[in-house]
């Protein structure tokens, strides 16, 4: 890897600089797109674009994963735990984001929430009960999976 950190040259795909920061860059002329993505008190060292370009991945020095919401910058959750600080590669596959370490091992994040909301369901076997949807969802009650019956 080039110590400008150039990471992918296709359209609207990141450029690092030698600070460790983010940039989204204009395929057609090479400039950045806005502000760089920054994480506090780490360097990022590899990033890619996911749910069809409106999410940045990017990992840490610190071996964290962090997501950004590319049209605000705003920070997407807390940092998420991978396999270690050191990454051999950070991929995109669809919607889930692959980071591999040098002792071989491989960590996934899905960030498609329609599979999350799939999973949800399959392994609870019903819907929220009305206490659960007024303690996390709020307001008017709904069935949250299909496959199963509306909880009283």
């Amino acid at each position: 890897q080039a110590e400008d950190g150039i990471r992918d040259r296709s359209p609207s795909r990141g450029l690092g600089d030698v600070y460790k920061r983010q940039f989204l860059v204009d395929a057609s002329t090479g400039e950045p797109r806005g502000e760089p993505f920054v994480a506090a008190g780490t360097q990022l060292q590899r990033a890619t674009l996911v749910r069809e370009g409106t999410v940045l991945a990017a990992q840490g020095r610190d071996g964290k994963l962090r997501l950004w919401d590319v049209a605000t910058h705003r920070s997407i959750g807390p940092a998420l735990a991978t396999n270690g600080a050191y990454t051999e590669s950070l991929e995109r596959v669809s919607d889930t984001v692959v980071v591999s370490g040098g002792e071989g091992a491989v960590v996934t994040w899905d960030l498609d929430p329609a599979s999350w909301m799939e999973r949800a369901c399959r392994l609870a076997g019903r819907n929220l009960t009305s206490t659960e949807w007024a303690a996390y969802v709020g307001g008017d009650y709904r069935a949250t999976c299909e496959q199963w019956p509306a909880a009283p």
